[in-house]
């Protein structure tokens, strides 16, 4: 049930890389238990006949068999969570977490083709199970070094300042930069973020002829498929009487070329969409997918949003602001930016 629920939490594309833990970790376990469980009754029950030709260590050797499989489809998808970790990581600039975290797809990589050998190959099936095991936790290990090894969002606002490492990666190289140099560092510091997308998803049964002949992808044979404008806003040190906050997306009609604002918010106001291309689906908005989620605690507020297309054309150069005042008396209000 834990990973039902973190599952839920990250099913969408912007969080690929724990949506592949999450998976990983249920087949994993899943795996597992099912291959003990088959060595278990082989082991513990070899008198006992399931039928007249059919005895206990076969059916364990089966069962164990089984859940080998499982196990080597866990180890594929911790490898493609550690490669998709390593491609984020060398963005960043993190040479040294994206080794760690490409050792760890490595031997994630073995360990699924150990797991898979055991379940084609019986007479293997223990040692290869045990190779599969060692190479997972050499897989694991790589996998806490490279964590270690992340840069803070403090280290990666040095990496861009004028004396940053690599050279490649300096931004604020001038004196007129300070005050975009000094708004990142804030930003850094208070753990803002922002993020948004493009999502192709199927779509709601519509409410209205208006929302059936809105569909933006549809044949007669498929199912309806609508692009969805999902973003994501985390302001921390949030309090709703002390604080304020107004976001804009922005986005470039390929054709036209021209910017259009796709959604757009404040604290004091709901979502809202002026653009002629997108709309707040109603249907979507029922079940709750545009929501602020306040945790008094943590004072962090959380905006998600999802806004469906109305054309074919999808906007390009996807561009987030948010303004946010700690304190609505704020004369230099943060400045969140995010470009897709």
């Amino acid at each position: 049930m834990r990973n039902h629920k973190a599952l839920l939490e990250v099913a969408s594309d912007e969080r690929a890389e724990a949506l592949a833990a999450v998976g990983s970790a249920t087949l994993g376990v899943i795996g597992m238990g099912v291959e003990a469980a088959g060595f278990a009754v082989k082991a513990l029950r070899p008198d006992w006949v399931v039928s007249s030709k059919v005895n206990a260590p076969t059916v364990g050797g089966r069962i164990a068999t089984g859940g080998a499989f499982i196990a080597a489809l866990a180890g594929v998808a911790d490898a493609v969570q550690y490669a998709m970790a390593a491609t984020r990581t060398v963005s960043k600039g993190d040479a040294v977490s994206a080794r760690h975290y490409l050792t760890a797809a490595t031997f994630s990589a073995l360990s699924a083709t150990a797991f898979g050998v055991a379940a084609l190959v019986s007479s293997m099936l223990l040692l290869t199970t045990g190779l599969g095991i060692a190479f997972m936790l050499i897989a694991y290990t790589s996998y806490r070094d490279a964590k270690k090894n992340e840069s803070t969002p403090i280290e990666e606002w040095i990496r861009k300042s004028r004396w940053g490492l690599p050279d490649e990666s300096r931004r604020w190289l001038t004196s007129d930069q300070l005050v975009a140099a000094t708004n990142s560092l804030n930003v850094a510091l208070i753990g803002a973020s922002a993020h948004v997308s493009i999502q192709i998803r199927p779509m709601i049964a519509p409410t209205s002829s208006d929302d059936a002949l809105s569909l933006a992808f549809r044949d007669p044979n498929s199912i309806p498929m609508n692009a969805y404008l999902v973003f994501e806003i985390n302001l921390p040190h949030y309090e709703p009487e002390l604080s304020a906050y107004e976001f804009i997306i922005l986005g470039k009609n390929p054709l036209s070329k021209a910017l259009n604002i796709l959604a757009c918010g404040k604290s004091e106001k709901s979502l809202e969409s002026p653009g002629p291309d997108f709309h707040i689906d109603k249907v979507i908005e029922k079940e709750g997918s545009i929501s602020k989620d306040y945790n008094p605690k943590l004072k962090r507020l959380r905006i998600e949003g999802t806004v469906r297309s109305m054309e074919s054309t999808l906007p390009t150069a996807l561009t987030l602001y948010v303004t946010y005042w700690v304190r609505k008396n704020d004369a230099r209000p943060l400045k969140i930016v995010y470009s897709d």
